[in-house]
């Protein structure tokens, strides 16, 4: 085995993609990260919404018909 050395990290090629690829990459992935963000949101409003009424629901100070 050949131990990492800074001649073997210099001599690695890196693809850097030019700007219509990234603009590309970018349109298709910020609506994903979008979706992301509003989810993250709803869950902590869930979440919110949970700790407040649960306590609540296992006291029976709220009590919900059914």
């Amino acid at each position: 085995a050949e131990a990492i050395n800074s001649k073997i990290i210099k001599e690695i090629k890196i693809q850097i993609p030019d700007n219509e690829s990234i603009l590309s990459f970018q349109s298709l992935t910020d609506p994903i990260f979008q979706k992301i963000r509003h989810n993250v949101f709803q869950i902590q409003t869930l979440e919110k919404l949970r700790d407040t009424l649960l306590p609540k629901l296992m006291s029976g100070e709220l009590r919900i018909k059914v």
